[in-house]
């Protein structure tokens, strides 16, 4: 990925290289979408700022714009919803790796689970404050 002036981000690009993101291109390419649509943002409509100057202000900002704004895209909560896990993941991997000092998306506590359902021992207390509710999912029981 390059920044806006066609920078490299040693940083930022060494994010693609874990062993973990395995995933096949598209599932790469659509993190790097998400990645760029989000620092995109920063960089027009919030003062030129870089992925590292960003905050839990510019992400609500962000969230309006993708949403709600009559001037923007209008994004269904399925698709808000995986740019934002892809989104929140990136910041989760730059504070672990000491490129920031705070995930730039608010947070709020899980839910509890279900009764009875699976819940992996690796899963994080908290969420993306700014998930959608509208994600027109089918929900199996």
């Amino acid at each position: 990925m390059l920044s806006q002036r066609f920078e490299y981000d040693v940083a930022l690009n060494s994010y693609f290289l874990q062993a973990n993101l395995t995933a096949p291109w598209n599932g790469n390419a659509n993190r790097a979408r998400a990645l760029a649509r989000s620092f995109t943002f920063l960089h027009t409509a919030r003062g030129e700022k870089s992925w590292r100057a960003g905050t839990e202000a510019d992400h609500l900002a962000f969230h309006r714009w993708r949403r709600r704004d009559e001037a923007g895209p209008h994004v269904e909560g399925n698709t808000w919803n995986h740019e934002v896990s892809l989104v929140n993941q990136f910041y989760e991997w730059a504070v672990r790796e000491r490129y920031l000092a705070a995930v730039p998306i608010p947070h709020r506590a899980r839910r509890p689970p279900p009764m009875g359902s699976v819940v992996r021992a690796f899963d994080s207390s908290t969420v993306p404050a700014t998930y959608a509710h509208d994600e027109n999912g089918e929900r199996i029981e």
